[in-house]
């Protein structure tokens, strides 16, 4: 390694001599000479992979899989106002009386009423207005939902109740929504292409 730098001494003092050499240009010559010595020698104080062990796989060539493209055609078209719930953690707050309120407004969000666990996408309605298995668009949020579950609130055709997933940060997303945002519900069925 003291060869490379009284090497790189030598081409900077023949370098300043002709005064062709500027100061960002030896720098940038030492980093890369520094560069390339330290990643092609091995050194017994750091560690060392072999190339081998290193080389990505091998990629075949195969043709993608055709994929059933999914259309949807709008049925009915309602102007509503959405609210939002989510599911809390025990975690994220410091009592069990904030914990036990935030259950009793939005549930546990371990189940919904249709049997499935909530996810981004499950929504909560009237059903008597739109069946368990009702997929709404939302095109304000741009949100393609499932109605899955109920809400003790959630009566009309008009409301929906959004789920936006588990923990505080949902929790505030469901803040915003709180006191009910107009939106869009368009009813949509699908149809396979």
């Amino acid at each position: 390694m003291d060869q490379f730098f009284v090497h790189i001494q030598g081409i900077v003092a023949e370098k300043r001599k002709e005064k062709s050499l500027k100061p960002r240009l030896f720098k940038g010559l030492c980093i890369a000479f520094a560069t390339v010595m330290f990643c092609t020698i091995p050194h017994s104080t750091r560690a060392y992979i072999p190339p081998s062990t290193y080389v990505q796989p091998l990629v075949t060539k195969r043709p993608l899989p055709r994929v059933k493209e999914t259309k949807f055609i709008v049925i009915k078209k309602v102007k509503g106002y959405g609210t939002g719930y989510f599911g809390p953690k025990r975690e994220d707050y410091a009592t069990r009386k904030e914990y036990l309120e935030a259950v009793a407004m939005n549930g546990k969000g371990e189940e919904t009423k249709s049997g499935t666990r909530p996810r981004i996408g499950t929504i909560a309605a009237d059903i008597d207005e739109y069946p368990f298995g009702t997929i709404i668009f939302i095109p304000e949020i741009n949100l393609l939902a499932t109605v899955e579950d109920i809400g003790p609130k959630v009566k009309g055709r008009r409301h929906i109740d959004i789920f936006c997933g588990h923990g505080k940060k949902a929790e505030r997303i469901a803040k915003t929504w709180s006191n009910g945002t107009p939106i869009t519900l368009l009813i949509v069925k699908k149809i396979e292409a």
